[in-house]
């Protein structure tokens, strides 16, 4: 008799990062790792450790999630990364109301905006704000608006404004002129 050799290789293992979403601004969720392919076992010895590259200050889009460091004596392991999804977050821009007389210049429209995060006073591309109202519009309420504003984290609804147009003061002064006893008046 020859005796033989017996190779046990390591059992593969693949380590799926979880998944996630979160809003900008918002809390990181939890990413934990599902491990496929263990056998007489529910876990290795050493748990992978897992992590994603979004934070509350990442702008909306996808990031990576990732796990590594999993051992055991009898697994090999493989790992797949997973996606953490950051939504972006609604804005009111609201642009602002005034007042004029009439043949005044226009009256300065600027935005004001409810709903910016972490230290934003402002998104990325501010929005033009304007109003139909000029030195030659009537006496009456005018809109006021703002539009185009544009920032990868934030979503933007508008609420208009209004101008309102006053009557210009005016002075009416009568002409004054002088005549003689008996003469009729001018």
């Amino acid at each position: 008799y020859i005796a033989g050799t017996v190779t046990i290789a390591p059992a593969p293992v693949t380590v799926t990062a979880s998944d996630g979403a979160m809003d900008f601004g918002g809390s990181v969720p939890a990413i934990t790792a599902t491990y496929s392919g263990l056998v007489g076992i529910t876990e290795p010895a050493v748990l992978a450790t897992c992590s994603t590259a979004a934070t509350a200050t990442s702008t909306a889009g996808a990031y990576a999630s990732s796990c590594e460091g999993a051992s055991d004596p009898n697994h090999s392991f493989t790992y797949v990364d997973g996606t953490v999804t950051v939504g972006a977050v609604p804005v009111v821009v609201t642009a602002s109301s005034a007042s004029m007389t009439y043949g005044d210049d226009a009256a300065e429209i600027l935005p004001t905006y409810s709903g910016l995060l972490n230290g934003d006073t402002a998104p990325a591309t501010a929005p033009i704000c304007g109003t139909d109202a000029t030195s030659a519009s009537g006496v009456g309420t005018y809109t006021s608006s703002c539009s185009g504003a544009a920032d990868p984290s934030y979503t933007f609804t508008y609420v208009d404004g209004s101008v309102a147009v006053w009557p210009a003061p005016a002075m009416v002064t009568a002409s004054s002129t002088s005549v003689a006893f008996g003469e009729d008046i001018p």
